[in-house]
């Protein structure tokens, strides 16, 4: 059993709150086998719902094992409280102190987007937990900062020199993130001070041990029929969990050398419901499929040959082999002597197999609990977050402006007249660009102006002021309506104290503010600062 808790949960039938992590699993487990699940919502591995470019939104809903939705915010919120609350009971058990002493640090993967972290956040928010006291952190930069900190003795290397070398002063190194449901990878550099920069933005995919589960799947389906598997584990759900566990604990077993078939307990109502749908027997059916000779029944049990189970993690290790050595043949991969291994998908033998051979002339770093590194790192991240002083931008991010009409520059269908002169409208006016390094506490200002001195506008003195945010993979796009520019937010000013002043001039100010960006205006005539909103879930 992992010391990680797996992210599942389990709520009543009012969608209440009932169990978390392995709690879940095993009443779960308990209802199902008492034919009392029916009525229950019980989730797994849900935080991988925000991965990549799904789509996530406030309403984004939940399906549950049987189907069922519930809001994923409720969900996420939930978890989030129940480990609000077991810090909480450890702490006033020991200590007098409360929440408003504790800071929370939430990891999410590198790779997360602005309204995966919002939606994060607001989760947090929504379980109780002060804003204020709250910070986002990128798993693969805790989990370097938990590495750079460990004595030699807890670090396991390819070679016998010293493994601190590669945190000194100059030296470059990859962290490779490999959990449930992502890889993040990140390439990064120790600075003068000991601090830590990125040197590459941080990109990877979804090949996290997860996938290997799901080709795990396929091969089940493969000889049963996706049909027959689908109804059974309906059915039979307690034994979908039970055969789920035992596939995790062999993932972590399975290596180069293994000689030895692999032995699974196959459960009775699969091989019946096999028989009752195809009319053949499980072995019958097995010397039909390219497994003939290579999956052997025996009792209760199916044996699979070892190069058959190796090849469920062909497809991701190659997939993450390639990733890396894309990476290399960069110009920020150079000069790269280091890889760090972290996440609980690096416990496989296979998966740091592999990338000692891809790269046999590198320093392969792993902590003996590489599924720890990223909690452990988390707590020395919130004690010391300016550890990681810049990162590099995933995209441009920008605002729609006009400025004075160029012509020969501008294009004619975006000059509009105002007040007597001619502007271009819809141009792209950048904050930080793609790939451009930026540094904790950068900031970017662009001027506001506003009249609501005439009586039709008196109205609009109460509303907020809304200017929307657009990103671009190019560094210098011009136009708002580019191909390759979207719309990706917006920020949201309210009026300070309730009421816009009738005429006022200002600035807003957008800032690097860890892994999140925030925003405030300022008003130039009485320098007052309002924080503003910055809505990526809109």
């Amino acid at each position: 059993m992992s010391l990680k808790a797996p992210t599942s949960i389990l709520l009543n039938p009012d969608q209440k709150f009932h169990a978390f992590g392995y709690e879940a699993d095993q009443r779960y487990t308990e209802l199902a086998q008492k034919g009392l699940s029916s009525e229950w919502y019980y989730f797994q591995k849900f935080k991988m719902k925000l991965q990549g470019n799904m789509d996530v939104t406030r309403k984004r809903m939940l399906e549950d094992i049987e189907g069922k939705q519930v809001p994923a915010h409720t969900i996420f919120a939930m978890s989030i409280n129940f480990l609000k609350m077991e810090i909480l009971k450890s702490l006033t058990k020991h200590s007098g102190y409360t929440i408003e002493d504790v800071h929370f640090i939430i990891t999410i993967p590198a790779v997360w987007t602005d309204a995966a972290k919002q939606f994060m956040r607001e989760a947090a928010i929504e379980a109780g937990i002060p804003g204020d006291n709250l910070s986002l952190a990128y798993e693969s930069e805790v989990a370097a900062v938990y590495c750079r900190h460990l004595p030699k003795k807890m670090l396991v290397g390819l070679r016998g020199r010293d493994l601190l070398q590669s945190f000194n002063k100059g030296r470059k190194f990859m962290v490779l993130d490999l959990g449930g449901g992502t890889c993040d990878i990140s390439v990064m550099e120790v600075v003068n001070d000991g601090n830590i920069e990125h040197i590459r933005k941080a990109t990877g995919g979804a090949w996290g041990g997860g996938k290997v589960n799901e080709e795990f799947s396929v091969f089940l389906n493969k000889i049963f029929g996706e049909d027959v598997v689908t109804q059974c584990w309906a059915e039979n759900p307690s034994e979908y969990l039970e055969m789920v566990r035992a596939f995790e604990i062999k993932k972590r077993k399975i290596c180069k050398e293994t000689t030895d078939e692999v032995p699974f307990k196959i459960p009775a109502e699969l091989r019946m419901l096999l028989k009752l749908k195809t009319g053949f027997e499980l072995e019958e059916v097995i010397r039909e499929t390219k497994y003939n000779g290579k999956v052997i029944v025996k009792g209760d049990k199916i044996l699979i040959d070892p190069n058959v189970f190796r090849e469920l993690f062909k497809k991701t290790i190659d997939s993450i082999i390639k990733h890396m050595k894309e990476i290399f043949e960069e110009n920020s991969g150079r000069h790269i002597a280091t890889i760090l291994l972290v996440g609980g998908f690096t416990e496989s033998p296979l998966v740091r197999e592999a990338v000692r051979e891809a790269f046999p002339n590198m320093m392969i770093i792993t902590p003996k609990e590489p599924s720890m590194a990223v909690l452990k790192g988390a707590v020395l991240f919130g004690q010391n977050p300016e550890c990681i002083c810049s990162r590099i931008c995933k995209s441009t991010y920008g605002i729609r402006i006009a400025r004075p009409f160029i012509d020969g520059i501008h294009r004619d269908e975006y000059k509009v007249l105002v007040d007597g002169k001619y502007y271009c409208k819809n141009l792209f006016q950048v904050f930080f660009a793609v790939d451009q390094k930026t540094k904790i506490g950068e900031t970017f200002r662009y001027p506001i102006h506003n009249s609501y001195e005439s009586e039709i506008r008196q109205d609009l003195r109460k509303e907020p002021k809304i200017t929307e945010i657009y990103i671009s993979d190019d560094p210098h796009p011009l136009y708002i309506t580019d191909s390759n520019c979207k719309k990706h937010g917006e920020i949201i000013m309210e009026p300070p104290g309730g009421l816009w002043p009738e005429k006022f001039s200002g600035f807003v100010e957008m800032e690097i503010a860890g892994t999140e960006i925030v925003g405030r205006f300022v008003n130039k005539q009485n320098g007052e600062t309002n924080m503003i909103y910055l809505d990526f879930l809109s």
